[in-house]
């Protein structure tokens, strides 16, 4: 079976696949993969939303309270999809 089904099929994340609960903000997404990697936590409920106050997200994992910065950082105008009549800035997250 292939990783990602194996993962699932355990209650955990693949993080190699990884880049957040789609129903998070992209700035929540990128605050919990970080805290994921650094703390090797990837049961679906090791990580858990405490609250998002401007630039900050806090999560907690394994007890402890993460308290992190996410930036907003747009990139170069391109054409985001194949039938974009005009260039757009893509947008990434992050963490500080």
């Amino acid at each position: 079976m292939a990783p990602l089904l194996d993962h699932y099929l355990g209650g955990r994340v693949y993080l190699d696949c990884y880049r957040g609960r789609a129903a998070y903000s992209m700035q929540v997404q990128a605050a919990e993969r970080a805290v994921r990697e650094r703390t090797g936590l990837t049961g679906f409920e090791d990580v858990r939303v405490v609250g998002v106050h401007g630039p900050r997200v806090t999560l907690e994992a394994a007890g402890e309270r993460h308290e992190l910065d996410v930036t907003r950082v747009e990139g170069e105008p391109m054409y985001l999809t194949c039938d974009s009549e005009e260039m757009k800035r893509p947008v990434r997250f992050v963490v500080a």
